[in-house]
């Protein structure tokens, strides 16, 4: 009997010593987060030149060779917003008292990767891009419809001296 007790009293002293020699465990989770930024590059590529003109020519228009562009690369896919900031006349920064007024037809914005055409004052919103590639314009006659498609400056009221303005380009990522 005392075997037996001596027995079960080594077995108790071992498992409870394998009790005390484990180590307290604790378990957590965390998450992981990745946020994607939609990649959009552009670059400014023609701009418009009037080139010289004398006041008895009137209202002078762009052309097809003679537009605003501008070119972008973005992931294809992406839906696009274009707008530009459109000043209302041309100034002569020796004849601040006498600037050209600026005219734009209500198609004379365009963005090529699907071939629309809009109203640049309005902008354009949701394009979706198929390629990432698009070009954008302003003043380009894409079809022979007439002036709603270019930019016009009257250069009736010009005083001697360059003419300038700004326009700006915004293409932005939904």
């Amino acid at each position: 009997m005392r075997r037996i007790f001596s027995l079960a009293f080594a077995l108790v002293v071992g498992f409870s010593t394998a009790a005390r020699a484990q180590s307290p465990t604790s378990s957590t989770t965390r998450q992981l987060a990745l946020t994607i930024q939609p990649f959009l590059s552009c670059a400014g590529t023609k701009d418009i030149d009037f080139g010289p003109h004398r006041t008895t020519d009137g209202t002078i228009f762009t052309s097809a060779t003679n537009y605003a562009e501008v070119t972008c690369t973005t992931d294809p896919g992406n839906s696009l917003n274009v707008s530009f900031g459109l000043p209302t006349s041309m100034i002569n920064d020796q004849a601040t008292s006498f600037p050209l007024p600026i005219t734009y037809g209500t198609s004379a914005g365009y963005v090529s990767d699907n071939s629309s055409q809009f109203n640049p004052a309005s902008g354009i919103a949701g394009d979706i891009t198929n390629t990432g590639n698009i070009t954008v314009r302003l003043g380009w006659p894409r079809t022979a419809s007439g002036p709603d498609e270019l930019v016009a400056v009257n250069v009736s009221t010009a005083k001697r001296g360059t003419y300038h303005a700004t326009v700006t380009f915004t293409v932005a990522v939904n």
